[in-house]
């Protein structure tokens, strides 16, 4: 058994038939047709006073005289459907192209992004290029994950060092006015002011 020609692409013999046998449909006379013996009419049942569209008699096969009534008979409302149905699946599959394409250009861009976001994370000398065997953007992953602790650690640190800051000035000004309160000597009260000074305002000790 031969195998059926594909209706795609375009360029298949069938393809480039379909207009022609179109045309072939919509000039013969209007269906449906039934078949009456090897007599062909216009209509759903054999009448005799149907419009007669033609016979297929075969005096040596009757029986095969009849099949083929009732298929070109049969031909004559099919014919038109299943050219309906080529074109349905025609429109179907070119909007499936341009979602495709859609989806293949929305694809595209979102792998530059992910790219651009990996190389930001590391060069290409540490996470590599895509391949069978490496995958850059979870190589990044891999490395985002302890960034973020770090960034997490540093930002503890500098609450604390914060708060130590503010303990140590609020600590050197307490100290300097009890020795204010107490007459003591006026150089250690201002060198403990200036050490508060110079511990709000975040410089060395």
């Amino acid at each position: 058994m031969s195998e059926s020609t594909p209706l795609s692409p375009e360029t298949t013999p069938v393809w480039r038939a379909l207009p022609a046998w179109r045309a072939l449909a919509d000039d013969a006379t209007p269906g449906p047709w039934v078949a009456d013996g090897w007599e062909i009419r216009q209509g759903t049942e054999p009448m005799a006073d149907a419009l007669w569209v033609g016979e297929t008699c075969d005096p040596s096969n009757d029986a095969r005289s009849r099949a083929n009534a009732k298929f070109i008979a049969a031909a004559r409302s099919a014919m038109p459907e299943l050219l309906a149905e080529v074109e349905r699946l025609r429109a179907e599959r070119d909007e499936l192209d341009r979602t495709c394409d859609e989806v293949l250009k929305e694809r595209d861009h979102l792998h530059d992004v992910a790219d651009k976001l990996a190389y930001a994370v590391a060069p290409i000398e540490a996470i590599g290029e895509h391949s069978s065997e490496n995958d850059p953007w979870e190589n990044a992953l891999d490395l985002i994950t302890p960034a973020a602790e770090v960034e997490a650690l540093r930002a503890r640190v500098a609450e604390l060092e914060q708060h130590t800051t503010t303990v140590r000035t609020e600590t050197l000004r307490e100290a300097a006015r009890l020795l204010e309160d107490t007459d003591r000597d006026d150089d250690a009260v201002n060198l403990l002011d200036n050490m508060a000074d110079a511990a709000e305002a975040g410089e060395p000790r």
